[in-house]
Formats: structure tokens, sequence, C-alpha cells
């Protein structure tokens, strides 16, 4: 570890007989604004329990591809967000509260 590092005393990990393509998928999607958000607000706290783990909701790995993923940071919270079949007003309310420069590629332009 390096000089800054902060090391805690428990460490939790998934196991997967999934494929590596699976599993980068599974990270994306752990690592999203939107399951973040999702976490903060059933969260008391900052550890993370497993059965935190075990209640997020994941989608179907195999309902999407790994090119969509691959896009850029600010895509990606659009993007899963859509996997979520979440709707506009929705994935603004959600993003807004997690990441202010994801909102500017998805607010819709005036209709002058």
């Amino acid at each position: 570890s390096e000089k800054n590092d902060i090391l805690g005393n428990s460490c939790n990990y998934i196991v997967s007989t999934r494929s590596e393509e699976d599993l980068s998928k599974l990270q994306f999607i752990l690592n999203s604004s939107l399951l973040n958000w999702r976490f903060k607000i059933t969260s008391s706290n900052n550890h993370i329990n497993n059965y935190e783990i075990d209640e997020l909701p994941i989608v179907d790995l195999d309902s999407f591809n790994l090119n969509f993923l691959e896009i850029n940071e600010s895509e990606n919270g659009k993007v899963i967000c859509q996997l979520y079949g979440l709707t506009h007003d929705e994935m603004c309310y959600v993003l807004e509260s997690t990441n202010k420069s994801i909102l500017e590629s998805i607010y819709e332009p005036e209709i002058i």
C-alpha cells in the first residue's frame, strides 16, 4: 500500500463463475451513478454489509453489450439508467444528485 492509502479491517468481494466480459459489465453497473444513488438512500453509514450488496438490483447481464459502456464516463450514467428503464425525468433526478456534469448531456434542448 502507498503512504496515503487508508486500509480497513474487512474485505468484500464478489465471486462469479461468469465470463470476464460479464464481470466487466458488473463492474460498470456497481460503479454507476445509479447504483451509488440507490445505495446512498438505503445505507446509513459507510460500511457496506453483505446483505446490502445482495439487495442491489442488478440488470440481466445478458441483456446488453459491453460496447455500450465504453463510450465515455458521462455517457455511462445515461446508458445504465436506460438499462434500468428510467424515464428522462427519473434519470435527471438521480443524476442531478450525483453528478452535475452528466446532466449537461441529458437535458433536452429547448424547442423554439
